[in-house]
């Protein structure tokens, strides 16, 4: 175990207990903080020995990081293109890389307060792709890795689904680091614009501290004892 932290409680409560403590600058906001989580968390598991990743895979995904112009766009063309489809969104995307499919679906519900139901491919052949053929009113996302089989796959139960509309994010990269870190920025920077677009301030998230405050009246899990 290690706590990747800006500090506080949790760092305290890790040097406690004996948990090593990776310590991170703080962000503006909590969600544009991935990236030092994101590569802290890396290198302390690599570190470790529990995970084995190219140095040249970790390079070739900050490069990415450096390609704003060309992000930004893409983010715009999916905003245009949720502001201009109606129906149910669902977010697709294959097995080994749901993760960006659940970042995209919490980004979008967290900043621009949008609805979305995420889909692994193929798991979601063994049911959902049922439902979503017969109403034919979901509009679906699509990331697309550019990788066999998962391309195909994809875009096979796209095409069984039915949608109402349909969008291709291509999760850009020539590695799976890379496309996992293009997908999570894409998917921070298009929750940020459509909030914009619809006036939308989205690091007001009131609903979800009132919540938080139930958990922490509820349960006394603040006290991190």
């Amino acid at each position: 175990m290690v706590a990747v932290t800006t500090g506080g409680r949790l760092a305290a409560w890790a040097r406690r207990v004996g948990v090593p403590v990776a310590v991170v600058e703080e962000a503006p906001a909590p969600r544009a903080g991935w990236p030092q989580l994101f590569y802290t968390m890396l290198g302390s598991l690599k570190a470790a020995g529990l995970i084995q990743v190219p140095s040249s895979h970790v390079e070739e995904s900050i490069q990415l990081l450096g390609g704003r112009e060309k992000a930004e766009a893409e983010a715009r063309e999916l905003v245009e293109w949720l502001l201009s489809s109606s129906g149910h969104l669902v977010i697709l995307a294959p097995e080994p890389y749901y993760s960006v499919a659940v970042r995209m679906r919490s980004e979008l519900a967290e900043n621009a307060k949008l609805a979305a139901d995420t889909g692994q491919v193929p798991e979601i052949g063994h049911n959902m792709i049922e439902a979503w053929a017969a109403g034919g009113d979901a509009r679906v996302l699509a990331l697309d890795p550019g990788e066999e089989p998962w391309s195909t796959l994809l875009h096979q139960v796209v095409g069984l689904a039915r949608p109402a509309s349909v969008h291709v994010v291509k999760l850009r990269g020539g590695n799976m680091v890379s496309r996992i870190v293009w997908g999570t920025w894409l998917a921070g920077l298009t929750s940020v614009l459509y909030a914009l677009r619809k006036g939308i301030d989205p690091e007001r998230i009131r609903t979800i501290k009132a919540f938080r405050s139930v958990v922490e009246a509820t349960t006394g899990w603040d006290a991190l004892d």
